[in-house]
């Protein structure tokens, strides 16, 4: 365990400072191709988006992590949850994005919260694996999982920033990095979900996880 602890603490922090300097040069450059109308599309859909995610992972994340010997049951049953949701939460958000932009009198924000909105299973698809993932202390697969995903996005943005994609460079940027994550995580963990779903311990699981969803 001390040797994981001490590989994982290595690889997040160097990871940490590379991305984050990686982040701020593309971001200036992106800045000078984007016009602020681009990023302030982005931040309105991505309240949303980032408000609805959190709430259709139902805080299973974290229960994944602190229960014992947790089986592939009730793996199984964290997964198709957390997805089923995530799906439900997109269909009822593409629906409501016509109002959600007349509200903010931003007519150009609708096909963006319809696109952008796919983030959310494609993020409730990688919760298990990356819960496994930290639960086994193998922090250095996802801080390796961030550089690869930042390695293909920062790409995709700035060249259809500099093709004149818009916004539409921010809403690609976002998809490709949870889509890159999402296989990254799924190859690092070797984990497959299956339609086995019964477990005696589901009421408690999800007892644990609505608590720590209300807590967040």
């Amino acid at each position: 365990m001390r040797e994981q602890i001490a590989k994982s603490v290595f690889w997040v922090a160097w990871s940490r400072v590379v991305m984050q300097g990686v982040t701020f040069l593309s971001t200036l450059v992106v800045a000078r191709l984007l016009s602020p109308a681009d990023y302030g599309l982005m931040a309105l859909a991505g309240i949303w988006i980032y408000v609805i995610t959190l709430l259709a992972e139902l805080g299973l994340g974290p229960a994944i992590v602190q229960f014992p010997d947790i089986d592939d049951s009730e793996l199984n049953a964290c997964f198709w949850t957390a997805f089923a949701l995530a799906c439900g939460a997109y269909a009822i958000l593409w629906m409501t994005s016509p109002w959600i932009a007349a509200w903010f009198d931003a007519p150009a924000l609708t096909p963006v919260l319809r696109v952008g909105a796919l983030a959310l299973p494609l993020s409730a698809a990688r919760l298990v694996p990356d819960s496994l993932l930290r639960k086994r202390l193998q922090l250095d697969r996802i801080a390796k999982g961030e550089i690869i995903a930042s390695c293909i996005t920062v790409p995709v943005v700035l060249g259809m920033a500099a093709a004149g994609a818009g916004v539409w460079a921010l809403v690609a940027a976002s998809l490709s990095t949870h889509t890159v994550m999402a296989i990254v995580t799924f190859y690092f963990v070797r984990w497959t979900p299956g339609l086995r779903i019964h477990s005696s311990r589901m009421n408690a699981i999800l007892r644990y996880s609505v608590a720590t969803l209300g807590m967040r």
